[in-house]
């Protein structure tokens, strides 16, 4: 506030300045002329016109008392309005669209220029082309040839008033930040006295608002940490910038509490002026932790028979402890791995390693976690574990985590399974539609990032109905699953093959760049025709089919990719009906 008003009062002092540059050819003074009529007309424009705010100059009604049409405009109010001199000349403010920030400036201003006194307000002027700037006017009456006038000059104080609501704003999102923090917070000044504090302080210390501000931080330390804490002061003051550490503090009604305390400098220049402080009371943490050690012995029968792994980690020495239960399940001796306390980095699978660098990480700033992955056994067997943060202790600049970690291989294994079922077709285990499509839009994705060409081949068994009509709907099943047997040996591991439902099937050869769809097919019924050679079935194996080529630069979809394949089939299918004939005998 203090700036604004100092800042409204350079305003002040300046148009004061221009109304003395100005003011004896407006006043008509007859007695000091001080140069030729034609030389202060100059003069008078040369100003009116380079001045870098607008200017106006109205006649006055003497019938309402209110600003009349323009008589004068200098080139910045054109610019600033978007009018041209001759628009402006034409119309009066009333025209223009003025919009007063407060309605009781409207009967302020017209008192004060009936007093021939200047006249200040702050609104908005409407452009030509509608858009509203906020303005800050100096106005002026004045008196020539017997007639009254009106000088007001405008500045554009839009920057101003932006910032001044961003500030506003932003004050508001602190106070509001600070006063409901779940953190107390203290400002405190050069001389370690509290000047600020926000409510969760006043909880924390049992004191009321007007208590607190004005002690001294000295009066909250415990007697036994004021050597401590006063030593920590002096070097946070000298070094300036941010500082953490912990402190004993008493409350009002006695108690004792441990803080941790996270400290910011206020510098001014090289001086130190005060400090921000945010605390946090963590007395129950350290109980707990206090507990936890001294229970350590009773507990230990029961952290050993645990079924899980039980450990702790110490952000400076890595694995420190770990229960026996680790030997059971890895095969690694505890001796072995104390031995080696980054182990469980080492052993962790390549893609899980960032999610334990970052626990890791986090160490610093005593977070939890709760965290999956993949440790190599000593017969190089995968297992996953399911990993937790039991308890953090920070003691001497050392973060110990202790922890639990629980084999989940046999869950991922059964989610993996149930994941697998429902993109398997049970009968041919082979993918389902389901599951074909997913992985071969995957496949056409990348395919088409490496530029690589596949065939997709959209395949139909022949006479399926007749063998179940025929010989049941067992042997049915028996031909859909041979059927299926031999497109996994005629394709490899890497291609996607389905059974997309009933006797329709579909395969991606991927990465079938040196490969045409006519050596696949040949391969594919060379194997139909050895399987029928053996006469071990009561039928005789068929199939039909189309092949459709993805080429990266032409990038079909899959469903037309899959359409071109099963209209290829349908026509080599009416082909075919000797195969049918055979099985009616």
């Amino acid at each position: 506030m203090g700036e604004k008003k100092e800042t409204k009062a350079r305003l002040l002092s300046a148009y004061s300045d221009h109304e003395k540059i100005i003011p004896e050819p407006l006043k008509l003074n007859q007695n000091t002329p001080v140069c030729p009529a034609d030389t202060k007309e100059e003069w008078y424009h040369l100003l009116f016109n380079n001045i870098s705010d607008s200017a106006f100059v109205n006649e006055w009604s003497d019938t309402t008392k209110l600003p009349d049409k323009f008589i004068d405009v200098n080139d910045t109010a054109c610019e600033q309005l978007g009018y041209s001199r001759k628009e402006l000349l034409q119309m009066s403010p009333s025209k223009i669209g003025i919009k007063f920030e407060n309605t009781t400036n409207i009967a302020d201003t017209t008192e004060s220029l009936l007093k021939n006194k200047l006249a200040a307000w702050e609104g908005l002027f409407i452009t030509k082309d509608g858009r509203e700037i906020y303005v800050e006017v100096h106005t002026r009456l004045f008196f020539k040839n017997g007639k009254q006038f009106i000088l007001s000059t405008v500045r554009d104080i839009g920057d101003r008033k932006r910032a001044e609501e961003a500030l506003r704003k932003s004050e508001e999102k602190y106070h509001d930040l600070f006063e409901n923090a779940n953190d107390a917070s203290f400002l405190a000044d050069a001389e370690d006295n509290m000047i600020e504090v926000n409510n969760k302080a006043l909880e924390l210390h049992g004191y009321s608002r007007e208590e607190l501000i004005g002690m001294s931080m000295y009066d909250h330390i415990c007697k036994e940490n004021m050597p401590h804490f006063k030593d920590m002061l002096k070097k946070f003051k000298e070094a300036g910038g941010h500082s953490k550490f912990q402190v004993n503090t008493m409350a009002k009604d006695g108690r004792e509490l441990v803080m941790e305390v996270s400290a910011s400098a206020i510098m001014e220049g090289n001086k130190y002026i005060g400090a921000r402080t945010i605390v946090r009371d963590i007395t129950d943490r350290i109980l707990a932790e206090k507990a936890l050690r001294e229970s350590e012995e009773r507990y230990r029968d029961l952290v050993e028979n645990s079924p899980n792994i039980i450990y702790s980690y110490s952000d400076k020495r890595g694995l420190i402890y770990n229960s026996s239960r680790l030997e059971d399940i890895l095969g690694y001796s505890k001796q072995f791995i104390l031995e080696k306390p980054y182990f469980w980095y080492e052993c962790s699978h390549p893609e899980d390693q960032d999610i334990i660098l970052k626990v890791v990480k986090d160490f610093s700033e005593c977070k939890h976690y709760n965290i999956e992955y993949r440790i190599k056994d000593k017969q190089g067997k995968w297992h996953w574990f399911e990993d937790r943060s039991i308890s953090i202790c920070k003691e001497n600049n050392e973060i110990i985590i202790s922890g639990l970690a629980t084999d989940i291989t046999e869950r991922k294994l059964m989610e993996q399974e149930i994941r697998e079922m429902s993109i398997r077709d049970q009968l041919t285990e082979l993918y389902n539609r389901r599951g074909f499509i997913t992985l071969a839009e995957q496949q056409l994705k990348s395919a088409k990032r490496a530029k690589t060409r596949m065939t997709l081949l959209f395949l139909d068994s022949d006479g399926l109905k007749l063998i179940n009509d025929t010989l049941g709907h067992e042997e049915g099943d028996k031909a859909l699953f041979d059927t299926a047997d031999i497109l996994r040996q005629t394709f490899r591991e890497s291609d996607i093959i389905a059974r997309i439902g009933g006797d329709e099937f579909a395969v991606l050869a991927v990465d079938s760049t040196d490969i045409n769809s006519t050596t696949i097919t040949q391969r594919l019924q060379q194997n139909i025709d050895d399987f029928n050679a053996k006469k071990i079935k009561r039928y005789i194996l068929s199939l039909s089919w189309g092949a459709a080529i993805y080429d990266p630069d032409s990038a079909l979809s899959l469903d037309r990719l899959m359409s071109i394949a099963d209209e290829l089939m349908y026509n080599q299918k009416k082909s075919k009906q000797s195969i049918e004939d055979h099985n009616n005998c």
